[in-house]
């Protein structure tokens, strides 16, 4: 079973991953994106996640530092433009 390592201590396969990114809550997507930009590698970040899901869900991921949170904010923001994620 492929393991992310952001999920070093959960029992979640990649295909868990995907669903949940998928089909889960907006807590549970929130928390999993959480997992992944604070642990994960940025090449693995982009493998499971796209700026589109962080910006759908960012209301609902915790950061350790609310400064993560508004450098986050600040990228999504230059790279997607102002689509509505930020009203």
């Amino acid at each position: 079973m492929q393991r992310l390592s952001s999920l070093w201590d959960y029992d979640l396969s990649a295909e868990d991953v995907q669903r949940i990114l998928q089909e889960g809550t907006p807590t549970e997507r929130g928390w999993l994106i959480g997992r992944i930009l604070e642990y994960a590698p940025w090449e693995e970040i982009w493998q499971y996640l796209t700026p589109h899901q962080i910006a759908r869900d960012l209301e609902h991921i915790r950061f350790r530092s609310p400064h993560d949170r508004e450098l986050w904010t600040y990228a999504l923001k230059r790279w997607l433009g102002d689509r509505g994620y930020f009203d």
